[in-house]
């Protein structure tokens, strides 16, 4: 009897508790600072390199090996446009992810920290 009284209690609770909630999650917060070092160069190295080195090589027109480089190819030629129209990297090569152009995105909104 003792058995079945603990089966019985332990049924009600398990079917009277609900694992979830009924609330939204509150979602992560972004870092709002994205900073070149931390995020940019990166995908500067994994994207870009292989041919906007400085100097740039296969025909590349400009190097995109600093900070300073890679917020002048932002500001003035279309940086983001090119990836986000896939564009660029050219041909067949690994196309940036949406987050990753995000985090270009951020860093320029964050004012280009180093």
């Amino acid at each position: 009897m003792k058995k079945l009284t603990t089966f019985l209690v332990l049924s009600v609770l398990i079917m009277t508790t609900n694992c979830s909630s009924d609330e939204e999650p509150t979602p992560t917060p972004r870092d709002a600072t994205v900073t070149y070092n931390g995020a940019v160069k990166i995908i500067m190295e994994d994207y870009c390199l292989s041919c906007h080195l400085d100097p740039p090589i296969n025909g590349a027109p400009i190097a995109l090996t600093t900070a300073t480089q890679v917020k002048s190819a932002v500001e003035n030629s279309e940086l983001i446009m090119l990836v986000e129209n896939g564009t660029m990297p050219p041909g067949n090569r690994p196309k940036l992810t949406e987050d990753e152009i995000q985090l270009i995105k951020d860093w320029q909104t964050g004012g280009f920290q180093e």
